[in-house]
């Protein structure tokens, strides 16, 4: 699995070198040129994250490092997340492959190859929704093993808090997560959390 991500993401630093910017990425690049709080359509998350390379010179490869960076996280994010739930709910199947087939049902759609080249906001959605999955999901199924002497650690917290944050830093309709996150919260834990 490792050979056909690094592959992936080989072919990912060649289009971004050999092809020039979408219209997406040019509106989304413009935003690091005018830093500001937030933006007509979206907001300021992407801007933010462009702003260095824009500030290196904006070269086309520059722009695209955060796109890919951003489907490797998601990668990792799908892996530990598969990985993890196979291992907690005891089934049949072998966590490795099942992790294995969900990336590769990942690596099979289209729009994860355009989402991980161009920097547009579901790029960055997509890691901060899976992170915000796992944190959700670590909290909803606390383990007391691995020296965690509380079932809900502050860092879990911390962390699901940084990550609602992200995502609304990302694009506005990030907000219908919050609901997704108190649903699961509460049908775990009860209203005691």
């Amino acid at each position: 699995m490792r050979w056909a991500l690094t592959l992936g993401a080989v072919a990912h630093l060649i289009l971004a070198w050999g092809v020039g910017l979408s219209v997406d990425e040019a509106h989304y690049a413009l935003y690091a040129y005018h830093l500001d709080w937030s933006y007509f359509d979206h907001p300021p998350l992407v801007g933010w994250l462009q702003w260095p390379a824009v500030a290196l010179g904006g070269s086309d490869l520059a722009l695209r490092i955060v796109p890919l960076a951003c489907a490797c996280a998601t990668a990792w994010l799908l892996w530990r997340i598969t990985t993890e739930w196979v291992l907690r709910h005891g089934t049949q199947v072998d966590a490795r492959t099942a992790a294995q087939g969900v990336l590769w049902l990942w690596l099979s759609a289209p729009m994860v190859h355009l989402l991980a080249l161009a920097l547009v906001p579901d790029s960055l959605l997509m890691p901060i929704a899976l992170a915000l999955m796992w944190f959700t999901l670590r909290l909803a199924h606390p383990r007391l093993s691995a020296g965690e002497s509380a079932p809900y650690p502050w860092r879990d917290w911390a962390a699901l808090g940084l990550c609602l944050g992200l995502a609304g830093l990302t694009k506005y309709t990030a907000v219908l997560l919050v609901p997704g996150v108190f649903g699961v919260l509460t049908f775990s834990l009860g209203w005691r959390w």
